[in-house]
């Protein structure tokens, strides 16, 4: 389906990051050599491919990359997010991540970075596949946005929560790993967190509804998540 590998992600990362420290030249030609937004149009195409063979033609769909824990993720979580709307509220994007993503087996601690250093083997294996799953589901957001019980503040909270190991849904890089160390006992939970605090990620505009959502992947209706990948930008803000 088109969707790059780890390596090829994680490259047009550092182009993004690098765009946006440097802020050099023009800035909507270096955000398309970026080849950011063009990876996001790739996930996004092949979920509204796997939803119309569901949804139009009742055709089952195998999903299986080369490892399952990668790409395999992004495309069935993303795929159930647009075909059932229990996903898209609070508790189902909750029970969305925990299912496909950590459950699924996905490597957060080695694909987050949070041990090592870089230049190290442990670098080599680093690349922002969760993020991409978050920032597609922020494009699918920003087309139907009376149909998430949750805001874009949700998605940044779990982002951070990734990144930031507050958290200890997201350390190590299986269940087993978090059985081992009671991750469960020793640390927080982002979910509790989250429901404690819930009023703040609610979407106002939320209207309940069991609509199939077909989102337009044509890289004319993406746009830069500029609240989450801006925000440290002070220039992004009115000081007046």
């Amino acid at each position: 389906m088109g969707i790059e590998n780890i390596h090829v992600v994680r490259e047009s990362f550092f182009r993004l990051r690098d765009l946006i420290q440097k802020k050099e030249g023009n800035w909507l030609s270096g955000l398309e050599n970026t080849g950011w937004l063009k990876h996001i149009q790739s996930i996004m195409g092949a979920c509204c491919r796997i939803v119309d063979f569901i949804d139009q033609k009742a055709i089952s769909v195998l999903v299986h990359c080369s490892d399952g824990w990668d790409r395999t993720s992004q495309l069935t979580s993303l795929s159930q997010l647009l075909l059932d709307p229990y996903y898209r509220t609070i508790e189902g994007y909750q029970v969305l991540i925990e299912k496909e993503w950590l459950h699924a087996g996905h490597m957060f601690s080695t694909r987050s970075g949070h041990i090592g250093k870089r230049g190290t083997t442990i670098d080599e294996q680093w690349s922002p596949i969760f993020l991409q799953f978050i920032d597609a589901t922020y494009q699918i957001l920003q087309q139907y946005p009376t149909s998430f019980e949750f805001n874009e503040d949700f998605l940044i909270f779990i982002l951070d929560g990734v990144y930031g190991c507050r958290y200890g849904n997201f350390l190590f890089d299986c269940e087993k790993e978090r059985q081992n160390h009671q991750i469960s006992r020793l640390t927080p939970s982002i979910w509790v967190a989250i429901l404690n605090e819930k009023e703040k990620f609610l979407n106002r505009s939320f209207e309940q509804n069991n609509r199939v959502l077909i989102p337009c992947p044509r890289m004319r209706a993406l746009k830069l998540w500029t609240k989450y990948y801006l925000r440290y930008d002070v220039s992004m803000f009115d000081w007046s």
